[in-house]
Formats: C-alpha cells, structure tokens, sequence
C-alpha cells in the first residue's frame, strides 16, 4: 500500500538579524495555519503582515475591515526563549489567504521592531 501524502506544506522564512520584516511567504493554494517560531523575537511582543497580490507588487499592511491592523497580540507567544507553535484563529488564517503573498513583520507597521538576532519562522499551509 502507498504512503499516503499529506496535504500540508512546510516553508521557512526568517527575519534577519537588523531586520523587522521576513520574505515573502508564496500561499498559492494554500493557507497559513500555523507558526512555529524559533527563540530570539525581541520585545517588541507583536507580530504584524504585510501582502501583496503577487510577489513583485507593493506589499502593503494588512488591517481587517473595522480597521484593525492584522496581528497577533503582545505576551507570552511572542516572548519565549524556547520557541513556540503558533496557531491561527480562523479569522486571521481567512483575512490572510486573501493575498497570494505574505510577509511577517516585527511590531506594528507603525513602529516596526528590527531584531538583534535572526529568528526563524516554519509556516505551516493547509490547502484551500
């Protein structure tokens, strides 16, 4: 009997050290789900996106319709010295499918954190 092929795909990215913002993420098909962060996120304790519609674009800060920026809220998350697995809540996994490209951003997009060491970041995608 074959293997059966699992459905979800890992990709990772990291923010470099000096840096706030990672690559982009291609989502093509797919949809982030899950994080899983290596140690080394400063305190900036807030993760924001960025998108675009393709990976040449203007990535552009991602805001929900009330006007609220895209992000995963300061505290414990964010903060560990041991890494962490990060799980989306629908919502946010649906607001960011609706770019094919996105990009993780350290702090919010109005006062963005740059990183005194890099940090890697595996994404998970599930299908459509």
């Amino acid at each position: 009997m074959a293997a059966i092929q699992s459905p979800r795909i890992r990709k990772v990215i990291t923010i470099a050290s000096g840096l706030s913002i990672s690559a982009a993420v291609d989502q093509e098909g797919y949809r982030i789900a899950a994080l899983d962060m290596s140690s080394g996120w400063d305190a900036a304790n807030r993760m924001t996106f960025r998108g675009a519609a393709s990976g040449a674009s203007t990535f552009y800060d991602l805001y929900n319709a009330s006007g609220v920026e895209l992000s995963i809220a300061s505290g414990a998350p964010l903060t560990s010295t041991t890494g962490r697995g990060l799980c989306f809540a629908a919502a946010l996994t649906d607001a960011l499918a609706a770019r094919r490209y996105v990009k993780i951003q350290s702090g919010p997009s109005s006062a963005p954190v740059n990183l005194t060491t890099g940090v890697t970041v595996g994404v998970l995608l599930l299908p459509l």
